[in-house]
């Protein structure tokens, strides 16, 4: 058998706190990409436009929870789904109390 990979943690982050509703970011995930600078953020929001992403460093004096000066900025693209996209009944029927579109 082939040996098994090594990972070595390079990050490791407190809670996230999300609040407000439907129009803030539910579902977030960070993960790593293919370019070591880099990081990939999704997340699902009832909000439609541009997603922008605001995020900036947090030194260690920094509890969980408190606000951390968020200077930098980036936008993403925004994908949704409907109902042709999903397999079968009853999951892409678009009758009421069925398939509710996501934004």
């Amino acid at each position: 058998s082939s040996p098994s990979p090594q990972y070595t943690l390079a990050a490791a982050t407190g809670p996230f706190y999300v609040h407000r509703g439907t129009t803030q970011p539910t579902s977030l995930h960070l993960a790593l990409s293919s370019e070591p600078t880099e990081m990939v953020v999704h997340f699902t929001t009832g909000a439609e436009g541009v997603p922008v992403v605001q995020y900036g460093p947090v030194d260690a004096d920094t509890s969980a929870g408190e606000a951390a000066e968020l200077s930098m900025v980036a936008r993403g693209e925004s994908d949704t789904y409907g109902a042709d996209d999903l397999c079968q009944e009853p999951a892409n029927v678009t009758e009421p109390g069925k398939f509710l579109h996501p934004g």
